[in-house]
């Protein structure tokens, strides 16, 4: 079996990247032919060397002829020796990831005759689309998303939407998965300090979007937190900067005078984001939307005790939201519900008394 991933975003990396990276190597050990295909990144995206150098499947890059903007997304002109190229691979499958974008339109014409299956990754969530978007998505269901074999969703919260903005039934639910290429194994003692009185280790995973992962939320709970627990609570951010939402995240860490207690890692791979999940007591995870979150499918994978938004896709799965070690909240400005539960998993999980030994 022949598949194309059409993943133009694939080589900037992020969240959809592993799951592309994850899925593809999987194919390809299964004895599939798998060909990723992405636009050229040339701007030190996240992860870009693992992309390139961990991907066992064949890997084609495009540079755009031309981009243009349409409202606001980019429409990119792709050259016509990679559509050619689409053809006589002559796949059994076109998988399209996000499925926004004029050129995911261009290649699913490309090769109009194969099964096409798209994973929106989020992309129809009310607060991607927006007012002006939507009408765009409309006119293309015709000549574009009616013609696909089927939509994948990634939650059965994405299912939902998938299924109230299109009318289909042929939509089938499989979260994001772990890459193929890691082993996680839950943390031992060892990995983390067990010194008596030591500080309770939160973590927070992802690109430091202020708005879509909820951080001035998050913050806010923790600082309430913070403030009640007995023992000494530290946040750790393992991630990217977005945009100048860095210097409002700092600016409201200042404001809620956290900062001893704050602490950023930067960029890291993929091995550094589970050292450091491996040496933290609790995950936390407020986003205001969220398709699947990579990370924390990694931190349930861990075994690690999790405090997860009601609005990401990852607790829309009741085996998920029924674990007795993961706590879903609602997302809430004044952070009241999110502290308690910090100071509750605290209590459930035992960590203040293991820490005070």
């Amino acid at each position: 079996m022949r598949v194309i991933h059409w993943c133009p975003s694939f080589l900037a990396g992020g969240g959809v990247a592993e799951t592309v990276l994850g899925l593809a190597n999987a194919q390809t050990l299964r004895g599939y032919q798998v060909m990723v295909v992405s636009r050229e990144h040339r701007h030190s995206p996240a992860y870009r060397p693992r992309l390139r150098t961990d991907l066992r499947a064949e890997l084609h890059a495009w540079d755009p002829v031309r981009t243009l903007m349409v409202g606001k997304l980019p429409a990119s002109l792709v050259p016509q020796r990679s559509m050619a190229l689409l053809r006589t691979y002559e796949p059994d499958i076109l998988h399209l990831h996000i499925g926004i974008l004029p050129e995911d339109v261009l290649a699913r014409h490309a090769v109009g005759r194969t099964p096409a299956v798209l994973s929106p990754q989020g992309a129809f969530y009310p607060q991607v689309l927006g007012r002006k978007l939507r009408p765009y998505a409309t006119v293309l269901k015709p000549v574009f998303y009616n013609r696909l074999a089927a939509f994948h969703a990634v939650s059965p919260a994405e299912a939902k939407m998938i299924r109230r903005l299109f009318r289909r039934h042929e939509i089938y639910v499989v979260p994001n998965g772990l890459s193929a290429d890691l082993t996680f194994q839950p943390p031992t003692n060892s990995d983390r300090d067990d010194a008596p009185g030591r500080a309770i280790k939160l973590i927070c995973v992802g690109r430091l979007d202020l708005r879509t992962k909820g951080l001035d939320i998050l913050l806010h709970a923790f600082a309430a937190a913070a403030a009640q627990s007995p023992q000494r609570l530290e946040l750790v951010f393992v991630g990217p900067p977005s945009g100048s939402d860095y210097a409002a995240v700092v600016a409201i860490i200042d404001h809620l005078g956290i900062a001893d207690r704050v602490s950023f890692t930067g960029m890291t791979d993929r091995e550094g984001v589970v050292r450091h999940c491996k040496a933290a007591d609790i995950y936390l995870q407020t986003s205001r939307w969220d398709a699947c979150s990579q990370a924390s499918i990694e931190a349930i994978a861990l075994e690690l005790p999790c405090i997860l938004s009601s609005c990401t896709g990852v607790s829309s799965y009741p085996n998920i939201a029924s674990v007795p070690h993961i706590h879903v909240v609602e997302p809430q400005m004044e952070g009241l519900a999110n502290s308690h539960a910090i100071c509750r998993h605290q209590e459930e999980e035992g960590i203040i008394t293991a820490a005070d030994g």
